[in-house]
């Protein structure tokens, strides 16, 4: 109906046709008449211009110095509302499967557009299904320029590597509200406290696939299988067997829970704590290839579909997000028999320094290759018995490792030095 220039909505009307249903998505929206203005922009004063105070607007007369455009009922703008459900039905026409957006667009603004676009074409349901995020917030408040308590992606990155980024995201329910506490020196915002658990998530999927992979290594068939390879199973390789089915179904179970991308991140730590222990229980000539591969593969694949991870075919998380180390898998591969030559040769200095008498120096030596020069190259040493086991990364973060480890051996240190005193 037309009211002062303006055309609104007739909601009551609409509510007592027989095909038609409003306060679908949120059952108090009839209730709410202050968050219904307010989505509107309208003012209380507006309220006079309508039959019911639910009613919003499809066309508004324009006021003096906002857009206009010409109409039957004189010159005005698109309500809010309409703008949306004219964008999606011009492409979509009168049968969307999923619309999305922040929770706070629930009502007014997709209830509005789906009561408008049902009584247009006259249909009973619109949209089957609504995708709402959680907001993000700064210290307990919405992110917004309005408060000035926003990062931008780009200074986020200064911080963080683009895969960490997405590891916090997938650690947290994509529909619940989601709380960032800075952490800051002086003025400046240093990072963010929940980025902890997200460098922690990254790092140990690394740590996985670097177990896996220099295991397969090691019985030199790193593709998985190798005719002169036992490959009859124990006992340990029942136990990692079922392990993998139980992460398999514990994945499948939680992205039918609402994409669950949290649970999915536990079934695979789960599987990976299987791995670990399979590897720490089974000797290491004694490995069985295509199982542990099997393993790795899965949770190779599962990675790259939440975007942490490359679909190349092989194991590991590749470059993607990873920061500046464009083509790092085929970097791996090139690399590999050098850096395995250089590994077992430090394996073997070390070894004959033991061995031997008056051995600081050459134990220096193989200390200051392992934590100063082969970081710098983006390529991080382990320490293992048995041997030593590479892995590449990015230098800047192998940097921020070492920095981060230097500074909770500091503290510690600090903790012993009090504790005496």
């Amino acid at each position: 109906y037309e009211s002062n220039g303006s055309v609104y909505f007739d909601v009551p009307t609409f509510e007592s046709a027989p095909n038609h249903k409003y306060a679908k998505l949120n059952k108090e929206a009839l209730k709410n008449v202050e968050l219904a203005m307010d989505g509107e922009g309208a003012l209380a004063a507006d309220a006079s211009e309508k039959k019911a105070e639910n009613d919003f607007v499809l066309w508004k007369a324009s006021k003096p110095g906002e857009p206009r455009w010409p109409s039957p009922w004189g010159e005005g703008r698109p309500g809010w509302h309409i703008e949306c459900s004219a964008m999606c039905s011009d492409i979509l026409g009168e049968a969307v499967d999923i619309n999305g957006g922040g929770i706070d667009l629930n009502f007014p603004h997709h209830e509005n557009q789906l009561a408008q676009s049902e009584a247009h074409y006259d249909i009973k349901q619109w949209v089957n299904y609504f995708v709402h995020t959680g907001h993000l917030h700064i210290d307990g408040l919405k992110m917004s320029k309005s408060l000035k308590n926003f990062i931008t992606i780009r200074a986020a990155l200064k911080m963080y590597t683009a895969r960490q980024i997405r590891f916090l995201f997938l650690l947290h329910q994509w529909s619940d509200p989601m709380d960032l506490t800075p952490v800051q020196e002086g003025d400046a915002v240093t990072g963010f406290q929940q980025m902890e658990a997200a460098v922690i998530a990254e790092k140990t999927f690394v740590e996985f696939f670097h177990s896996v992979k220099g295991a397969l290594r090691g019985l030199g068939c790193a593709a998985g299988y190798s005719v002169h390879q036992e490959h009859t199973w124990n006992d340990e390789e029942r136990v990692l067997s079922a392990s993998i089915d139980s992460a398999r179904a514990g994945v499948h179970a939680a992205m039918l829970d609402n994409i669950n991308t949290p649970g999915v991140i536990k079934s695979l730590k789960e599987l990976i704590g299987a791995v670990n222990k399979y590897l720490g229980a089974v000797d290491a000539a004694a490995i069985r290839p295509l199982l542990l591969e099997s393993a790795g593969r899965f949770v190779t694949m599962i990675l790259a579909c939440l975007g942490v991870a490359e679909t190349t075919g092989g194991i590991g998380l590749g470059d993607i997000g990873g920061g500046d180390g464009a083509g790092d898998a085929s970097k791996e591969e090139a690399m590999a028999p050098a850096l395995d030559l250089i590994v077992k040769f430090r394996d073997e200095i070390r070894a004959l320094a033991r061995a031997g008498a008056d051995t600081k120096a050459l134990m220096r030596a193989c200390d200051e290759v392992r934590d100063v020069g082969l970081p710098e190259l983006g390529v991080k040493l382990d320490d293992r018995e048995g041997g030593a086991l590479w892995k590449l990364s990015n230098p800047e973060e192998l940097r921020r490792e070492a920095a981060r480890e230097a500074e909770a051996k500091a503290k510690k240190e600090e903790q012993k030095r009090r504790e005496k005193e």
